[in-house]
């Protein structure tokens, strides 16, 4: 769910433990589709 990630990336923003945006993307997207190969974000 594209909310809980925004919510996910705002959390550590505000409890001072940041994550780069890419980390959030990918541990979401790893959830999302467990069965589908790692995003690779730099690619298009």
């Amino acid at each position: 769910n594209a909310i809980a990630s925004a919510a996910l990336f705002l959390a550590a923003k505000v409890e001072e433990q940041p994550r780069k945006l890419e980390h959030v993307i990918r541990v979401s997207h790893m959830c999302l589709h467990k069965d589908s190969i790692i995003l690779d974000p730099k690619s298009e």
